[in-house]
Formats: structure tokens, sequence, C-alpha cells
């Protein structure tokens, strides 16, 4: 009978241990013993002889030799295994780390750079604001010396047109003082002038020849001439007289010999209305 019952027992407990695996097997004696105790205290054998069970405890579970070697072996195994994942997770982990601190110092370099860019862009955009403002002062130094030089020009203009004048006025006059009865004709390059005993003057701006169009000077005083006179002759005003002579003198200045570029009147006066005259005289 007892024999039976140890038996049923080891029934039980190598049907409970071959449900686990081996490794889980060596380590669970309690849930071995209980899951035995709850199918064997429910056995019919045991309500048959009458007999209550009352706990049933497994003190171990042990593999037998060739198998404690086998698993020996395995957890060598394993154990090699987790260490060389350990190495190899610690060299992907220097390897990780070292990618990141290079990671770090490209882009601390870059930083840098970008940093040494903007402050070139910053200092060619101040070198150039620099020049741009120095060109500005020397253009406007360049103009105030063209202004200056230009009312310099005016000035000494203005200054010859007055000595002009005052010299021609004072000529004019002297004639008449030395004994000239009636009319005083001046001619010279800016045009002409007359005066009468009466008092009364008489300005003539030249004709505006560009300079291409002058082959010649001579003649041209004696073509003034004959114009002036040619008006007197003919009764005309002296403003009228003056006018052609400056025209007929133009005309001379047209050709290199003294009559020439005398043509006729009517050549002069569309010479002088193509070109025009200079400034006016008083």
């Amino acid at each position: 009978m007892p024999q039976r019952l140890i038996n049923l027992l080891q029934t039980l407990v190598q049907a409970e241990v071959q449900r686990l695996p081996l490794r889980e097997a060596l380590y669970a004696c309690e849930q071995v013993a209980n899951a035995v105790f709850s199918k064997f205290a429910g056995s019919e054998s045991l309500a048959t002889l009458g007999i209550e069970l009352l706990a049933i405890s497994i003190q171990a579970i042990r593999p037998i030799p060739e198998m404690a070697r086998a698993l020996e072996a395995e957890a060598r195994e394993e154990l090699l295994h987790r260490a060389d994942q350990a190495i190899y997770d610690r060299h992907n982990a220097a390897v990780e780390q070292e990618r990141r601190i290079k990671e770090n110092e490209l882009n601390t370099e870059i930083a840098i750079e970008e940093k040494k860019r903007q402050i070139r862009e910053t200092k060619v955009e101040a070198d150039l604001a620099v020049e741009a403002k120095e060109q500005q002062v020397r253009r406007a130094k360049l103009n105030n010396e063209i202004a200056l030089e230009n009312e310099r020009k005016q000035l000494v203009a203005a200054r010859a047109e007055n000595i002009r004048e005052v010299y021609v006025k004072n000529a004019a006059g002297a004639l008449l003082q030395q004994g000239v009865k009636e009319l005083v004709m001046l001619h010279f390059p800016e045009g002409a002038f007359a005066r009468t005993r009466r008092g009364e003057d008489v300005w003539q701006s030249a004709v505006k020849l560009p300079a291409k169009v002058v082959a010649g000077t001579a003649g041209a005083g004696d073509a003034f001439c004959a114009g002036a006179l040619w008006g007197l002759h003919e009764g005309w005003e002296l403003q009228r007289c003056l006018l052609t002579g400056v025209a007929l003198a133009a005309a001379s200045l047209t050709d290199p010999t003294c009559t020439a570029g005398i043509k006729s009147l009517a050549a002069a006066q569309a010479l002088a209305k193509k070109h025009g005259f200079q400034a006016k005289l008083e």
C-alpha cells in the first residue's frame, strides 16, 4: 500500500516537472509541491484508504549527473554569451560616446566657422560702408572744388566782362574826345560796340561759331567794317549795322583767306541764324 501511494506521488511530481522548463523546474519546488498537493489530496485512492493529506514538501529537485553537466555547460555558455554581450554593449557604448564627442566637436567647429564668417561679413560690410562714406566725402569735395572753380571762372569772366566794358567805353569816349565827329565803332572777338556823339551806346554779341568751323581769322576785322559801313550807307539803325558787321566777320572766319569766306549778305545772315550769338554784351 505505501508503495502504491509513492508511485502515484512520483507520477504526479513527474508530470508537473515535465510541464515546466528544466531550468525553471530546478527552482520550482514549492510550485510543484502545491500543484501535486492539490491533485494528490483529491485522489480517490486516498479517499478509499481513509487517508487525509495535510501537506507535501519537496526539499529539492536535482538533475542526474549527466544532466547536471549539460546544464553547467549551458550555464557557462550563457554566462560567456552574457559576458560577450556586455563587452559588445560596452564597445558600442564607447563607439557611440566617441561619435557623440566627435559630432559635438564638429558642431562646435561649424559654429566657430559660422561665427568667423559672420565676423568677416560684418567687417566687409563695415569696410564697404566706410568706403562708400569716403567716396561720398571725396565726391562732395570734388563737387565743391568744381563749384568753386566754376564760381572762380564766372568771377573771372564777369571781371573780364566788366573790365572789357570799361575799356571799350573808355576807348570810344577817348576817340570822341580826340575829335571823332559823330560815331565810334569798335570790333573785338566777343562782338562790337558803337557810341555816338549824342551818348547813345549799342552792343552786339559775336556769332557763336563752333571751333571746328573757324578756318582762319585773317580779314575778319575788314569784313566787319564792310558790313557796318554798308549799313550806315543804307541808313540802317546802329543795331542792324553792328549785326551785319559781326555776321560778315563770322562768314570770313570760315575760310583761311581774307575774302573767300564772304559770299553774300543773305549767306552771312543765314550763318548767324544757324549758329546763334554769344552771351549778350552790356
